[in-house]
């Protein structure tokens, strides 16, 4: 009998233990920003993009024009001009498919040096899953972005 209580009594601190411990997510280890910028070791060529694993667009903030050779965020930057789907793997190739979108307020800007809006990096959260970002939209009102990719879409 007794046997049968330390045993339950050890099962239940076993159960109690298992179910006690921190789920640890992996994807929170990511660092989106390791190469969007310029510093000691040069410029990374990367960019912060939302999306699944073998995800079929990557959604990315956009602080500057696409183009070849070029990313279209960089880390130093201040201003942010869209939000970007594309579907260019890498720097060096081109990408002709692309959309940029932008929440605007007050009356429409269609050109990338008008529609831009001031951030902080405090004000952002890049997670391979998820991207958030408050920007500042003129007296006193801030715009907030958020977004998440699936395989095909954002």
């Amino acid at each position: 009998m007794l046997s049968h209580c330390v045993a339950f009594v050890l099962a239940s601190v076993f159960l109690f233990a298992a179910t006690c411990t921190a789920q640890v997510d992996p994807v929170g280890w990511v660092n989106l920003y390791i190469g969007t910028g310029s510093g000691p070791i040069g410029y990374g060529g990367t960019m912060p993009f939302v999306t699944p694993p073998f995800g079929m667009t990557n959604w990315t903030p956009q602080t500057r024009q696409n183009k070849v050779s070029g990313v279209s965020y960089k880390y130093e930057d201040t201003t942010m001009s869209g939000f970007i789907g594309t579907h260019q793997p890498a720097i060096w190739m081109g990408d002709y498919g692309y959309v940029t979108l932008m929440p605007e307020v007050d009356t429409l800007k269609t050109s990338p040096e008008d529609r831009k809006l001031p951030f902080t990096h405090a004000d952002e959260i890049a997670r391979p899953d998820y991207y958030s970002v408050w920007m500042d939209a003129d007296r006193s009102r801030r715009v907030r972005t958020e977004m998440t990719a699936t395989e095909r879409c954002a």
